[in-house]
């Protein structure tokens, strides 16, 4: 009868720590930023400032974020594709560089399935191709 309590004690002892370390596990981070590229005029001067608009993406919640860094007129413009094969979405922050960040609203993205997305500037609806990030791949 021992050897029975002391087994269903240990069993049950394993049990509690499985769960205990169920419980502390943090949730996947998987956050990355991008930033607007710089582009020069002919002569050489700038055109539009490097990181004028910044993306970025917290996997805790599903969060994309534009924020326009620059008040030179110009919006900052993200652009996102999901794994299941839709997009181009994209959301505009034209608050200016005093106003804070917009929320993209990307919907549930399913735990390990990724977005890529890319920040540009942009005005009156037309984006400034040259300006656009490289673009980043990140995972829910």
């Amino acid at each position: 009868m021992r050897r029975g309590f002391r087994l269903g004690a240990l069993a049950c002892a394993a049990m509690l720590g499985a769960v205990g370390a169920l419980a502390v596990a943090q949730p996947a981070s998987a956050d990355s930023a991008t930033c607007s590229k710089r582009v020069l005029n002919a002569d050489g001067t700038t055109r539009f400032q490097g990181c004028a608009g910044m993306a970025f993406f917290m996997s805790y919640g599903d969060h994309l974020m534009v924020d326009d860094r620059l008040g030179d007129g110009y919006a900052a413009v993200v652009q996102w594709w999901r794994s299941d094969g839709t997009g181009p979405y994209e959301v505009w922050n034209r608050l200016g560089a005093d106003g804070g960040d917009v929320v993209a609203e990307t919907g549930d993205i399913p735990e390990g399935d990724w977005i890529f997305y890319k920040v540009c500037i942009g005005s009156g609806g037309v984006i400034q191709r040259a300006t656009c990030s490289d673009g980043v791949t990140d995972y829910a």
